[in-house]
């Protein structure tokens, strides 16, 4: 992430560059629903430490300070999940027609449609590979930055008006 630095603190490497403007911010330790309780119910077999670490290093999670995390990219796994797959699935379908129904109607000029683009070329299996795992950082930068950008916008109190719609940014890797 742009602008993210990590230190040690007591021994254990924290991650900082999370301003909470888009971080959901969780407690570390505490009553009700903490990292703690929430590592241990969905990480039964793993220590809180090795959750941390592995949630830093997929970008899904930083440290805030001593006593808290923040979630920093809502990157949600279905593996294995069909109803899950299926329902991201016909929203995407949505939301690329939508797009597709906008730039139709758009005038002639550039900046009137939204921004669609795609990038084709033939590799092995081996360079895919090698693709999604350089390419995966920066769809979690994009998506985190324009989920920051948007966010920040709906809290001023210019964005009051009565037609509100979600807007957004979704990126995929394809393999045909």
């Amino acid at each position: 992430m742009p602008g993210e630095s990590s230190q040690q603190v007591d021994g254990k490497s924290q991650i900082s560059g999370c301003h909470g403007t888009a971080c959901r911010i969780v407690p570390g330790k505490g009553a009700g629903r903490s990292f703690t309780a929430l590592a241990r119910e969905f990480f039964p077999a793993w220590s809180v430490v090795d959750v941390l670490a592995f949630g830093a290093k997929t970008r899904v999670i930083e440290r805030i300070g001593r006593d808290k995390v923040a979630m920093i990219n809502s990157t949600v796994l279905f593996t294995g999940n069909a109803p899950l797959i299926l329902a991201h699935l016909v929203r995407s379908v949505r939301r690329l027609l939508g797009t597709g129904n906008f730039n139709r109607r758009a005038g002639s000029e550039l900046l009137e449609g939204l921004p669609d683009r795609t990038s084709i070329v033939a590799v092995s299996d081996e360079e895919f590979r090698e693709f999604v795992k350089f390419i995966r950082p920066q769809v979690s930068d994009w998506i985190e930055m324009s989920n920051r950008w948007l966010f920040q916008r709906s809290q001023s109190t210019k964005n009051k008006a009565r037609n509100k719609r979600e807007a957004g940014l979704q990126i995929f890797v394809f393999r045909d």
